[in-house]
């Protein structure tokens, strides 16, 4: 099982006073980076990478390489390596709650299949802050149609689905679970 969180901890750990740095540069990284085929994994995946991004850095006047840059481009190989390099986004997104929250700021994405009534955001971030020690709550709200209807609340790499569709699919395992432990003869007894 992968573990965004674990990465992001080694991450800032690794960083340490240039996890700000660290993290802007690992975002612009990943975004350039993103239209790689599948699959980027393996020692000789991460060498051909590492080229290339240091050839671009060079290109483009960066030298020397500063600590971050440079921390973020040994991380992003050191995930090509291990073949978690689509999980960059994920791992990106939790060092940016954690050094966030550090600063008492929490960030929360409300996925919904339409817009929230207007005293949604406010009550989200009251609740949120009762419920946490989050100085500040940053709330993003996505529209995602596919949902159908009610929300998916994000905080960090914790996700509570509200939505209809996560409630459709709830009730699919559960019939189908069901449905699995009937008797031979059809589950009539």
């Amino acid at each position: 099982m992968f573990h965004p969180d674990r990465w992001a901890q080694a991450f800032i750990a690794a960083c340490g006073e240039d996890a700000e740095s660290g993290l802007a540069a690992l975002k612009a990284l990943l975004a350039s980076l993103s239209r790689l085929p599948a699959p980027v994994a393996g020692d000789y995946a991460a060498c051909q990478m590492e080229r290339m991004m240091r050839r671009a850095a060079g290109s483009a006047g960066v030298s020397p390489i500063p600590p971050g840059l440079e921390r973020a481009i040994r991380f992003i190989l050191l995930l090509v390596k291990k073949g978690g390099f689509r999980q960059g986004g994920r791992i990106a997104a939790e060092v940016e709650n954690l050094l966030g929250r550090k600063k008492g700021v929490l960030k929360v994405t409300v996925e919904a299949a339409g817009p929230p009534d207007p005293a949604f955001e406010p009550d989200l971030k009251a609740a949120v802050r009762a419920k946490t020690a989050a100085s500040e709550v940053e709330v993003e709200i996505r529209i995602r149609t596919e949902l159908l209807g009610g929300y998916r609340l994000i905080i960090g790499s914790d996700v509570w689905d509200a939505s209809l569709r996560g409630k459709i699919q709830n009730m699919a395992r559960a019939l189908e679970a069901a449905s699995g432990t009937g008797a031979s003869d059809g589950g009539f007894s």
